[in-house]
């Protein structure tokens, strides 16, 4: 059985490498360039993990603010991992929290696989 990734990120060279590296992983892959259509979508599909990036953008639903609106919205909601160019502090991470998994931007495909194994249920 395929496992769903979500890939969100505004940026259209991030978005092809994770979905080269997610697709080396053998995963099903969606991509998106703004937090707001991931979400619309996610509600309608059963997706494993959301890979998104912090800044989607100016004037759009950041990354943090689509993974605490999967955490409310969907009852079986699924892993994110948040990437980003640098920390931001509010961020909690954990299995319980909207955010399981900081990943530091730029990655290499073995961080990515890292990130992806320590949230695959």
């Amino acid at each position: 059985m395929s496992k769903l990734i979500l890939i969100v990120d505004d940026d259209a060279v991030t978005r092809e490498m994770a979905a080269e590296f997610a697709s080396a992983l053998e995963y099903d892959i969606m991509v998106y360039s703004n937090g707001e259509d991931a979400l619309r979508v996610a509600g309608q599909v059963e997706c494993d993990i959301v890979l998104t990036d912090y800044q989607l953008g100016v004037g759009r639903m950041n990354g943090l603010a689509l993974a605490v609106n999967l955490a409310e919205q969907l009852a079986d909601r699924p892993k994110v991992i948040l990437m980003n160019g640098r920390w931001f502090p509010e961020v909690e991470v954990g299995p319980q929290k909207p955010v399981s998994v900081l990943l530091q931007k730029p990655f290499t495909f073995a961080e990515f696989k890292r990130a992806l194994l320590s949230v695959a249920a």
